[in-house]
């Protein structure tokens, strides 16, 4: 038996049904079987006419539907069981000359967003500066033009504002430039010329008007103190980005050199002279200077303004030494420390905002001293009380998140462990914790790989203990793909594990799944209560959309028991003519030039692809009901923009209300 859906709008495409229901533009779509289905009515659809819908999607030749001819001449007939639905995508074109300060562009990069619609489109323009882009029809919100050769390394995007492409639509595009140019002096001194990266970053941010750029990034190299680039013109204000290499040490990001919003109407100066104070330190941990664990720097000093989140100037430090200097802006700050190293058996291989001074008013030359002292936290790591065995260049990962309000509060610890015992003695700094240890195979055979909860209260206010018995339970069956075993010995999907219990809410974990030849697999796991996804490989099943499926919920895995349930993932396949602006989707790239983005009644999304050069295509979903997203990728469609958009009407791909849930 085919089953073929049909909607009245003609949004599927399909011929004409044995009855017709005329719809109101806002009501659903009676969609009747073919008539020589002998089927009744199987389905609806959520569609309006055509001429209403904001959507992607249009009628399918008639002649499309049926048999397929081969290309070696034979003939496939639609397949028994399977949904026809056809994929036939509308593409409206965007033309006209898109200018660069009155003359034509070299190139451009186009962007056309709505809620839930997004393409973007770049090329080489000729000569000319004529351009013809096919856009998949919708009605976008927004519409930018990125002209190419502003300077060498710009983005900025000019905002034209709504662009109706339910029509083809013609627009003259047009950009003006102007220079910026001046000094570029910190603390008195030339910015160093650098390139990888450049030394003078600039990001400017404005208020979004048609016509105008609202936000633009660009990089130049400085000489002798000057620097010279060029901007879209606009309102905006500008901030300065700047590497250690070119500022002795200190690092400015978003660092804001124009106070006022800066009119840019034509060519300016504007000169980033930035005066400095030295601030000098002594910095310890535990009584000795911050270790020297790698070459080059081993840390920073973090400079936040207050009422600020990020810090805008960091100053990068080797360690070994006990004294620190550095050039940092003038003003006032709250000044933190990050360190990054190597992985070590006592102290953390990373440490990220741990406060060393919360107000510091740098206008004037200034000393810091800060002693940080740390508390041992003693343990060892077992599974099932067997300790863990050393493992030559395996490093286990901990990470420990300081709690907001606390001592040391939103501070970041990681551990980088070598495991060359089943036990440790780190050290912290004192606070309260929430500590979740990585854990993997290397612990123990068939382990799950992911992050378990350790402790979500951790309290280091002393020396203290942490043991860490990891108590595991099994989780086995047998997998069937549409009721046959999967490829022996390969990984056919992965299995996502989202614990549920209170204690170990937040541990989360993966396994790649490789059975045996009867569908064999096992897992191990930590105990917990759990639901169970499973995402099949779609390089191995390229019919099959993939996403996450829902196969088991309330898992209960207790200490050292077993539980066995086989998986049975069963799809129905969905076939039909695809089509982009009434042609048949060619091979261009070396991937799939197109697909579906598919979200299910669930919530749960699945994502397809289809490699050109035929007229139909073959998808195989869970049984349920989708609302469709049609994707075009990269260079997939020759001369149109790559992105995504409502096809229109819903998929309903039969009902999985009946089966087993993991069979559904």
């Amino acid at each position: 038996m085919v089953v073929v859906v049909w909607a009245a709008t003609a949004l599927l495409g399909c011929p004409p049904p044995a009855r017709t229901v005329e719809p109101e533009p806002t009501t659903e779509v009676v969609v009747a079987a073919r008539p020589d289905a002998g089927r009744p009515v199987v389905s609806v659809v959520d569609a309006g006419p055509p001429e209403v819908a904001w959507v992607a999607g249009e009628p399918c030749p008639p002649e499309s539907f049926g048999r397929v001819v081969l290309d070696d001449g034979g003939v496939e007939e639609t397949p028994d069981g399977s949904f026809v639905f056809g994929l036939c995508a509308a593409v409206r074109s965007a033309s006209g000359q898109a200018l660069l300060d009155g003359r034509p562009a070299a190139g451009f990069k186009l962007e056309f967003k709505g809620a839930n619609v997004r393409s973007e489109y770049e090329a080489v323009l000729p000569a000319t500066g004529q351009y013809d882009v096919k856009v998949l029809r919708s009605n976008y919100d927004i519409f930018y033009y990125q002209p190419a050769g502003v300077f060498l390394n710009h983005e900025g995007q000019i905002d034209y504002g709504r662009l109706d492409l339910r029509d083809d639509q013609q627009r003259r595009l047009e950009g003006r430039t102007h220079t910026l140019a001046g000094a570029a002096l910190f603390g008195g001194l030339p910015f160093t010329p650098t390139r990888t990266p450049y030394d003078t970053g600039l990001e400017v941010y404005g208020a979004s008007r048609l016509g105008f750029a609202a936000a633009q990034r660009v990089a130049t190299q400085s000489q002798a103190g000057s620097y010279e680039l060029k901007l879209l013109e606009g309102q905006f204000a500008v901030f300065l980005n700047s590497p250690p290499s070119a500022l002795y040490g200190t690092e400015l990001r978003r660092y804001m050199v124009a106070p006022t919003q800066l009119q840019f109407d034509r060519d300016q100066a504007l000169d980033m002279v930035i005066p400095t104070v030295t601030l000098e330190g002594e910095i310890l941990l535990d009584g000795r200077p911050l270790p020297d664990r790698r070459a080059g720097t081993d840390f920073s000093l973090r400079y936040t303004i207050p009422g600020e989140r990020d810090a805008t100037v960091l100053t990068h430090h080797e360690g070994g030494y006990r004294t620190v200097t550095g050039l940092v802006p003038r003003g006032e700050y709250g000044v933190t420390l990050s360190f990054v190293g190597t992985p070590d058996k006592t102290y953390p291989a990373e440490i990220s905002n741990v406060p060393l001074v919360g107000a510091i008013d740098l206008r004037t030359d200034r000393r810091l001293t800060a002693s940080l002292g740390t508390e041992s936290i003693e343990g060892s790591i077992s599974i099932d009380g067997v300790p863990v065995q050393p493992k030559l260049n395996f490093n286990w990962n901990m990470f420990m998140y300081g709690f907001a309000g606390a001592a040391n509060s939103d501070n970041f610890l990681e551990y980088q462990v070598p495991l060359d015992s089943a036990s440790f003695n780190l050290r912290a700094f004192a606070g309260n914790y929430f500590t979740v240890l990585q854990i993997s195979d290397e612990f123990a055979d068939d382990l799950v790989t992911g992050w378990f909860v350790v402790d979500r209260f951790k309290q280091v206010q002393g020396p203290t203990t942490m043991p860490i018995d990891i108590k595991t339970g099994t989780y086995s069956g047998r997998v069937y793909i549409d009721g046959q075993p999967p490829p022996p010995g390969i990984p056919v999907g992965t299995f996502y594990f989202a614990n549920r219990s209170p204690e170990y809410r937040n541990s989360f974990f993966m396994r790649r799944v490789v059975t045996a030849e009867d569908g064999q697999f096992r897992v191990r796991l930590p105990v917990g209560n759990y639901d169970v996804y499973f995402v099949i490989d779609r390089d191995v099943y390229p019919e099959y959309a993939a996403g996450w499926r829902l196969t088991a919920t309330q898992l209960l895995i207790e200490q050292q028991g077993s539980v066995n349930d086989d998986i049975n993932y069963n799809t129905v396949l969905v076939t039909g003519p695809i089509r982009v602006g009434g042609q048949l989707v060619r091979k261009l790239v070396g991937g799939e030039e197109v697909g579906l983005r598919l979200l299910r009644f669930d919530g749960r999304t699945y994502n397809w692809g289809f490699s050109g050069g035929g007229p139909n295509y073959r998808l195989r979903v869970p049984p349920g009901d989708y609302d469709v997203d049609f994707v075009i990728n990269r260079g997939g469609v020759e001369g149109t923009a790559w992105g995504s958009a409502p096809l229109g009407p819903k998929l309903r791909a039969g009902s999985p209300n009946s089966a087993p849930l993991n069979q559904r």
